[in-house]
């Protein structure tokens, strides 16, 4: 028998990705993503909220910029973002699998972090905080982490389909004014949480 020392191999981690693994696309993408929600969010966070549009864009140099920041950057740089936190989820469970480390624990520790943050952010500070709905929206994707695609494709088709009908019920609501007042007002409150100045 050998003399020397039994060793016990410790189990594989999930840790910081070391540089040299790092996907730069995704880093790149993931840079540009933020640029384009600073530059949404930059005039509005600079101004008083609620302030008249005349008063929020006196010239029409203004406004020609605030149109075609909204035609090309809103809400397509947060949708971006948002496609990279998901697909920052695949990569880490793919990484996890290949080490054969435990994914699960480390994930929900992470977006339960991320959620703490987020709701403090959203007590304390400011309540068009939008960190907490990534960790809530995270807790969400684990659910389908092990789907079919097939699967995947029909609950996105559920989930993109309710904002297709809350827009044609306001639609229909603005041409015929026939809606019930408490949930046109429910729609309208949902829409407008969705319309604020988001931080990521």
């Amino acid at each position: 028998m050998s003399a020397l020392p039994h060793t016990v191999a410790s189990p594989p981690v999930v840790g910081p990705v070391p540089g040299q693994e790092r996907i730069e696309v995704i880093d790149i993408l993931r840079g540009v993503a933020i640029l384009g929600i600073l530059i949404v969010n930059m005039g509005l966070f600079s101004l008083p909220e609620d302030l008249p549009a005349h008063q929020l864009w006196p010239n029409m140099v203004d406004r020609t910029a605030e149109k075609l920041i909204l035609f090309f950057a809103q809400e397509k740089f947060k949708a971006l973002f948002s496609f990279l936190f998901g697909l920052g989820l695949a990569v880490q469970m793919m990484r996890a699998e290949a080490r054969g480390a435990r994914f699960l624990p480390l994930y929900v520790r992470r977006l339960s972090v991320l959620l703490l943050i987020g709701l403090a952010h959203f007590l304390l500070l400011w309540d068009g905080d939008i960190l907490h709905d990534y960790a809530l929206l995270g807790f969400v994707l684990l659910v389908f982490r092990r789907r079919s695609l097939k699967t995947l494709l029909v609950w996105a088709s559920i989930f993109l389909s309710i904002p297709v009908l809350f827009y044609g019920l306001t639609t229909y609501c603005s041409i015929t004014r026939q809606m019930n007042p408490q949930l046109m007002n429910w729609i309208s409150f949902i829409f407008q949480r969705g319309k604020r100045p988001s931080r990521v």
